[in-house]
């Protein structure tokens, strides 16, 4: 439930994606589905406890560009299910050009929005270290009221109690 844990499984995601990809195996692609599904779920939490409008927009925009790049991304993981490595071949251009032009689109439509996806997120992440220092120099300030009214209420006991004996004398 941290943003630290977002951004190792956004970075799982896209590993495990070109890793399938590259080597075609089922546990990447299953590595990647489960990346992202932590990663949604992630996102969820965490909309629960960063309650601050700008957090909540951001998370928002980050779920919903992790939602779409999942989406774009059926296509992509489709074709490699279908031919494997071989979408790597020259042959495999020369015989399923439009299915190749297809992964190439989609290819770089997740790029694109990847890079989006972290942009979004270190917004997330400044916006979050802004609010956490934000309140700690409130919570700040009232302890050093806090101390002060303590302090002066102490000194108006200790005259009073200086005073009633001082009568008593």
């Amino acid at each position: 439930m941290s943003l630290k844990q977002i951004e190792v499984d956004i970075a799982k995601f896209a590993s495990e994606l070109r890793g399938y990809e590259l080597y075609g195996k089922a546990d990447k692609l299953q590595n990647y589905e489960k990346a992202y599904t932590n990663l949604i779920q992630q996102i969820d939490t965490l909309a629960k406890l960063l309650l601050s409008k700008n957090n909540q927009e951001n998370l928002a925009k980050l779920k919903e560009s992790m939602i779409t790049l999942h989406t774009i991304n059926i296509p992509r993981t489709e074709l490699i299910t279908r031919y494997g490595t071989t979408i790597h071949q020259e042959s495999f251009l020369l015989e399923h050009k439009l299915e190749r032009e297809g992964l190439d689109n989609a290819t770089q439509q997740s790029r694109t929005l990847f890079e989006a996806v972290q942009k979004t997120l270190d917004k997330l992440v400044i916006e979050v270290k802004t609010n956490n220092f934000n309140r700690l120099d409130n919570y700040k300030l009232i302890s050093e009221i806090l101390l002060a009214t303590i302090a002066f209420l102490s000194l108006l006991v200790y005259f009073a109690i200086r005073k009633s004996i001082n009568r008593s004398i």
